[in-house]
């Protein structure tokens, strides 16, 4: 009896082990999936093939941006497509380290990305150049605004100004009318006082040259008479001498 039950024991733990064991099973097949799932999803998402590139040069031809909006629309265009360039880069990268010469291809990658970033300068500098040139025009056009403006508050002032210089003016040459005769008569005598001072100057000349000369006169005859003293004088030693 004590026998019987034993084995029935057996029997039942291993087939409750192979329940506990297929219920594992499952569970870890679940559990795989689930996180496998969104890993395939997401490397199906990086595996889509990103937009082709867009020639904008062919959209914006040489010379025809012709206004701010439409300058503003090609930068806009510009920072999409170069947008684009550096996906479309990151997936040829990626693709490249799936192949065999992976260091060829990643060059290859580059020079692509490189000829599609110099496409778009052309496109980048006409823009920024008609936007610059429409910055000048309209700072050249306030200013000449802002100087008509000052010139016509100005101008009021400036024939006001002007009307007085002009009764100034005018008043001035009646006032140099007036006073002509006047002027004239200060002239003459001013004239008469200039007349008056050379020939005061000509009198004072002429009375000093002959005080000068009276003063000549003097001294040569006192040097002719003190010669004629000390020659007498001479004769009367030489006489007494003889004697």
């Amino acid at each position: 009896m004590n026998i019987r039950l034993v084995g029935d024991f057996q029997r039942w733990c291993h087939g409750l082990g192979i329940v506990l064991a297929l219920s594992a099973f499952v569970s870890l097949v679940f559990a795989q999936d689930a996180v496998a799932a969104p890993k395939a999803s997401a490397s199906a998402n990086a595996d889509v093939s990103p937009p082709l590139p867009v020639n904008l040069r062919e959209r914006y031809p040489a010379h025809s941006i012709v206004s701010v909006e439409q300058a503003d629309h090609a930068l806009k265009d510009v920072a999409q497509e170069r947008a684009a360039i550096e996906e479309r880069f990151k997936y040829e990268e990626k693709a490249c380290y799936r192949t065999f010469l992976a260091n060829r291809c990643v060059e290859k990658a580059k020079e692509h990305r490189r000829n599609g970033l110099d496409g778009l300068n052309p496109v980048k500098i006409e823009a920024d150049r008609y936007k610059r040139h429409n910055a000048v025009v309209k700072r050249d056009k306030a200013l000449e605004d802002k100087r008509i403006k000052e010139a016509a508050r100005i101008q009021p002032a400036s024939d006001v100004h002007a009307d007085k210089l002009k009764a100034k003016q005018a008043q001035a040459q009646a006032k140099d009318a007036a006073d002509a005769p006047k002027h004239v008569e200060n002239d003459n005598a001013f004239e008469k006082k200039q007349r008056d001072y050379q020939e005061r100057q000509r009198k004072q000349a002429e009375k000093k040259a002959n005080a000068d000369l009276k003063r000549k006169k003097k001294a040569d005859d006192a040097a002719a008479e003190a010669a004629k003293n000390q020659k007498l004088q001479s004769s009367a030693s030489a006489s007494a001498s003889v004697k």
